[in-house]
């Protein structure tokens, strides 16, 4: 059987892959292989510059068949790492209670966890499988992905930008920002392992009496989980990082990051100690500035026009609802853009709506004024939920 595989693997990888990319995803997916090749060997330089890959003659490949073994593991290898990003996107985006999962990673560094997502070494759920999703489905999550990667690793630079110019839908726009804001989340949940995050119970996690606040309680907000990557007492130096800061990045690092073990103090650590030099090496200069799709991406004309074609029909149903505010980043949260249906989401409640009003989120602050301290320090108040230690004291004052 093994024998059989190998001799026809080039065969049975096209065909999988035919699957998922169409002619441009396929295009996108080189070019991200491309630059990932290029960028590897030659460190700190700008290699689309130095040496150029003649993008605007056709000079891409129009199908699998004209793509070599090498490449063609190559492209294996990257639609696997968006597959299990888009199952751990959907397995948070469907979860009962959000928050919770957000917290969560993707396993990656042990086989037998592998279909779980994990905090701090614990299985916490079962990651979704994407083969329960449409083809269409799936075919959106892997376009998007491709767009915000390839975006990701261009420099903001006019012979760049051209590789990126494209006139994209609302809908595509709506998806891009979503991935823009799984991404934060995702860098958030990998700082939160190194920090006394508290992991919401299964059961209590959506009580106000017992479990985080609003909006934390509808929201994850990656740039609330900080880790301080450098410090020095004498000269006052403190730089304190959050997930939010990392998004630039995109996905170079995270499967690396991933595979951090994180259930001992030891991979904790390490992975610490990756993320400053991360830092060190490609954020430094950056100053920090966050990943802006709008300006780092020529995806749209001038004048701002966008093709008016469809394909989603959950965007159909949501979009008028959309605003720019909280409602907006949970319905990213909730991969909206995404879907041919609601079928994968779980039941919602009247406290508990899938996809909430502005109405109803406007209401929300006022159920919680005379819990502990909120009225006078609300971003403590909610800080102290996040945090394990309080949790602890909280059930040491019970016992």
């Amino acid at each position: 059987m093994l024998e059989q595989y190998l001799n026809h693997r080039t065969y049975i990888l096209r065909k999988l892959l035919e699957i998922d990319f169409d002619r441009e995803m396929l295009q996108d997916a080189v070019r991200i292989t491309t630059l990932q090749t290029r960028q590897g060997i030659l460190q700190g330089v700008n290699t689309t510059r130095e040496y150029p890959w003649d993008w605007s003659e056709s000079r891409l490949p129009d199908s699998l068949k004209d793509v070599n073994e090498p490449l063609l593991s190559q492209l294996s290898k990257l639609h696997s790492q968006l597959l299990v990003l888009t199952e751990d996107y959907v397995t948070k985006a469907t979860a009962k209670f959000p928050p919770r999962e957000y917290l969560c990673l993707p396993q990656l560094h042990r086989l037998l966890d592998e279909g779980h997502l994990m905090f701090k070494g614990v299985k916490v759920t079962p990651r979704f499988d994407s083969t329960y999703l449409t083809s269409s489905e799936r075919r959106r999550f892997i376009k998007v992905f491709l767009i915000y990667e390839l975006s990701c690793r261009i420099k903001n630079e006019p012979h760049d930008l051209e590789i990126l110019s494209r006139t994209v839908t609302k809908e595509e726009e709506a998806a891009i920002e979503c991935v823009n804001t799984y991404t934060c989340s995702l860098y958030g949940a990998i700082i939160a392992q190194c920090t006394d995050t508290w992991l919401p119970d299964a059961r209590t996690g959506p009580s106000l009496e017992s479990g985080l606040l609003f909006p934390d309680n509808f929201y994850f907000d990656g740039s609330l989980y900080t880790i301080v990557l450098s410090s020095s007492e004498n000269k006052l130096i403190v730089k304190v990082k959050s997930g939010v800061d990392f998004a630039s990045l995109g996905l170079k690092h995270l499967t690396n990051l991933l595979q951090y073990d994180v259930s001992s103090c030891v991979g904790i650590e390490a992975l610490k100690n990756k993320l400053k030099h991360v830092w060190d090496l490609e954020l430094r200069q950056e100053c920090g500035r966050r990943w802006d799709w709008w300006h780092n991406m020529n995806l749209r004309n001038s004048d701002r026009r966008f093709r008016e074609d469809y394909e989603s029909p959950m965007y159909r149903i949501l979009s008028l609802e959309r605003n720019r505010g909280l409602q907006c980043s949970i319905y990213q949260q909730r991969a909206w853009p995404f879907f041919d249906d609601d079928r994968l989401y779980h039941q919602e409640t009247r406290t508990r709506p899938i996809f909430p009003s502005k109405r109803f989120l406007l209401r929300q602050p006022n159920k919680q004024v005379f819990i502990g301290n909120w009225f006078n320090d609300p971003s403590r108040e909610r800080a102290l939920r996040r945090s394990q230690r309080w949790h602890d004291e909280q059930n040491k004052t019970h016992d």
